[in-house]
């Protein structure tokens, strides 16, 4: 079931994509984007949340790098850097609790 949701949201942020990029562009960021929800679901599966939320940040960081060299918008690390901050605290604060 997650992996449906984890769909239907790649496939809403390639549609919205769309129009903003020449479709050759498009065609690469919804490959890469696919590419990485799916392995972000495979990762979900990981008994390790600390291990997994790392190599997560390590897979978003290659995504966004390669798709600001492959397509024209440049998507900011910021967010990426930002939310692997968040989910890293979280996975700690998860671990002492247990």
């Amino acid at each position: 079931m997650v992996t449906a949701y984890l769909l239907i949201i790649m496939i809403a942020l390639s549609l919205l994509a769309l129009p903003s990029l020449p479709m050759l562009e498009w065609a690469i960021f919804t490959v890469v984007l696919t590419v990485f929800v799916l392995a972000m679901r495979y990762l979900m599966t990981g008994k390790s949340l600390l291990i997994s939320t790392s190599v997560a940040f390590l897979l978003a960081l290659a995504t966004v790098y390669t798709l600001n060299k492959l397509i024209s918008i440049e998507i900011p690390y910021f967010f990426v850097y930002f939310m692997g901050i968040v989910n890293f605290i979280y996975a700690i604060s998860v671990k002492r609790t247990q």
